[in-house]
């Protein structure tokens, strides 16, 4: 947090896109940040321009390093941001004064890998049916096009041997039919 009191230098109100290059993060996050955490809430001007005091700054810095390098959730940054009290300058020095190891993983974020764990598994399972699915299908229709071609075969040599048979009996109708004649008058 003192890294960023010698950015500040002496302003006193910060427009969102000094506070966001300040701090490290987008505007949006900024932005976001003031829906998740009531304490963020920079005065706004008449047309509706944001303006960061440098307590602001400071507890955009300390949402910023809860969150993002602590990896706290929003709910365990609210409850941290609960503890300190205000004093968003030297929140994190208190913080970890408050306990002489880095501050615990949040227990939602903990819940929250283990259900993505479970979901990560039960997601690999359906790909692994749906490509079991896959395979049967591909075998199915390689098998049912073997068939088809050979009944293709075989209706097509049936059809061979009904036009050598036709050909055969026009013959003998030929042959043995007897001869007319043609009468004039």
């Amino acid at each position: 947090m003192k890294a960023i009191d010698t950015r500040l230098g002496d302003k006193l109100y910060f427009k969102i896109g000094e506070v966001s290059k300040l701090v490290g993060v987008k505007p949006y996050v900024l932005r976001y940040w003031e829906t998740e955490f009531p304490e963020l809430n920079p005065e706004k001007t008449t047309t509706g321009q944001r303006t960061y005091s440098r307590n602001d700054v400071h507890l955009a810095a300390l949402i910023d390093e809860l969150v993002h390098q602590r990896r706290y959730t929003i709910e365990g940054a609210r409850n941290v941001l609960k503890d300190v009290k205000g004093r968003w300058e030297d929140g994190l020095a208190q913080l970890d004064a408050a306990t002489s190891e880095p501050a615990p993983p949040d227990p939602s974020f903990e819940r929250e890998i283990e259900r993505l764990k479970r979901e990560n598994a039960r997601l690999a399972n359906l790909v692994d049916a749906q490509d079991k699915q896959i395979r049967n299908l591909k075998t199915n229709y390689l098998k049912l096009s073997k068939e088809l071609l050979q009944h293709q075969k075989e209706k097509s040599s049936v059809a061979e041997s009904l036009t050598r048979e036709l050909k055969a009996l026009r013959s003998i109708a030929v042959r043995t039919r007897p001869a007319t004649t043609i009468q004039s008058d």
